[in-house]
């Protein structure tokens, strides 16, 4: 893939992991949203998306499908998932399986968090299992698809 697009990924929850390629330079970090109502923790996330989006002017987000034990998780990331969606007018929107990314992360589709931090960090610096999610999900886009502009 090119190294001219530029690359949203994100591991959407109450701690949004992100990584960014911008014109073939990886930054990575993550956003904790505030407490409060899940109403609230949308509009939060809604508003920190489009700024993010805006700042950078991406040509794709790439984003984990959402993987929830529990109805209250469900319904933050689903919205979550909405609002990402939401965002195809302004680019190009894909999902990825936490499976598949967490396989070729470690081999195996399985892999708690730990695994997928510590195989992360050996190849940058990663702060929390976020972080290394979504740098996983955008390895795992650019070495994995042709996408055209």
């Amino acid at each position: 893939m090119s190294s001219n697009f530029r690359i949203l990924a994100l591991d959407p929850a109450t701690t949004i992991g992100y990584a960014y390629s911008l014109e073939g330079v990886i930054n990575i970090g993550h956003y904790v949203l505030s407490k409060g109502s899940r109403a609230e923790k949308l509009r939060e996330f809604d508003a920190w998306l489009h700024d993010s989006i805006d700042s950078t002017n991406v040509d794709i987000i790439v984003f984990e499908r959402p993987y929830v034990k529990n109805h209250r998780s469900a319904y933050l990331q689903y919205g979550m998932t909405a609002l990402i969606e939401m965002c195809d007018i302004k680019c190009a929107v894909l999902e990825v399986n936490p499976n598949v990314v967490k396989k070729f992360a470690t081999g195996k589709g399985n892999a708690p968090k730990e695994e997928m931090l510590a195989a992360a960090s050996r190849n940058v610096s990663v702060a929390t299992h976020d972080e290394a999610d979504a740098y996983w999900i955008l390895q795992y886009f650019m070495e994995n698809h042709e996408w055209q502009i």
